[in-house]
């Protein structure tokens, strides 16, 4: 069941610590963000064909797209979208712009989403009544889902074998035979328990994350809202929002290691010196190993399609966000692409 709460008012906190409405900030760079949004609806337009495909296969050959999103801005005139695109890109996990290739961008914001965004600066929502809520959490629809299938729960997996043309699972002292195998878990650790080739393993060790934070925490007097901070410095509150009528918030933030123990104390400080509120308690903390992904270098040097070549090799099959973007809806359309051409 889906609990739609009001559309929240977006607000961005400058660098003098000042509360400002979405569109105020943006107010004298309107026409220079419409001229850079028209060059990259554009390029959208002349790619569709290729941002259609699943996953980034053979994107060594298309230079133009595999060059880092800031690189790409500069030569197609795209430069005044990167404020906003930190704002909905790196805040939201996904590194910085420099780090990621072209094509993910274009795959993550499409046309829909880019013209919804443009218009937020003009104080205008066509978002809709977002975000949507799983009144009864999100893990709870793949439980429901998972239903219907033969789902083998607690089975600590401790080695899996691929020889003879077989998959040999070892769990429990238990061996069973499958004929094919889908690894959907992070690659950089399936050599714990998977026999992996050297050249596997070459490649998954060559795999980054960001470190992203997400904590849970009761703020009094806070109002109703997602606040941007407009920053991309790690261990400081990115995003803060508070969607419901109870004092829960939410503050997204990169970690660094480094200035964890200081995450409390800067969302307390903030929370009282911008909003006048009353930082109560941390609730819960989660640090994912987020965003999975090749960094440059070795995007260029064919990473993804030496990754690609992979499937099928020994009756194995690789899905999840690194072959695609990590979002629910990218990892769900490569994985439903993949059992198409392949079984």
């Amino acid at each position: 069941m889906l609990t739609i709460v009001p559309p929240p008012r977006r607000s961005i906190i400058d660098q003098n610590k000042r509360l400002l409405p979405f569109n105020e900030l943006f107010k004298k760079k309107r026409i220079a963000l419409l001229k850079a949004a028209y060059y990259y609806l554009k390029n959208l337009n002349k790619y569709k064909k290729i941002l259609a495909r699943s996953g980034f296969k053979n994107i060594t050959s298309l230079e133009e797209l595999s060059k880092d999103f800031l690189t790409w801005s500069e030569k197609n005139g795209t430069s005044a979208l990167i404020p906003l695109f930190t704002m909905f890109i790196t805040d939201f996990g996904y590194g910085n712009l420099e780090q990621i290739p072209t094509i993910a961008i274009m795959k993550y914001i499409g046309a829909k989403p880019l013209i919804a965004i443009i218009f937020l600066t003009f104080g205008i929502n066509m978002f809709g009544k977002w975000p949507r809520v799983f009144q009864q959490g999100y893990e709870n629809l793949w439980y429901k889902i998972s239903q219907n299938l033969h789902v083998i729960l607690t089975a600590k997996v401790t080695k899996i074998e691929r020889k003879n043309d077989r998959i040999y699972v070892i769990y429990h002292d238990q061996v069973i035979s499958y004929d094919k195998l889908i690894i959907a878990c992070p690659l950089d650790r399936v050599s714990e328990f998977l026999d992996v080739t050297a050249q596997e393993k070459n490649l998954f060790n060559k795999i980054k994350y960001v470190n992203y934070v997400v904590t849970v925490c009761e703020i009094d007097n806070m109002p109703n809202g997602i606040f941007y901070f407009g920053r991309v410095n790690t261990g400081y509150p990115l995003i803060l929002s508070k969607l419901w009528q109870n004092p829960v918030c939410t503050v997204h933030s990169m970690s660094d290691g480094q200035g964890d123990l200081l995450l409390e104390e800067r969302i307390k400080t903030e929370s009282e010196k911008i909003f006048s509120a009353k930082f109560r308690k941390i609730i819960a903390q989660e640090k994912w190993d987020y965003f999975p992904h090749f960094d440059q270098k070795d995007i260029t040097s064919g990473c993804y399609d030496q990754l690609e070549n992979f499937q099928g090799k020994q009756n194995t099959y690789y899905v999840g966000s690194l072959l695609s973007f990590e979002t629910v809806e990218h990892v769900v359309t490569y994985s439903k692409a993949l059992v198409e051409n392949y079984f």
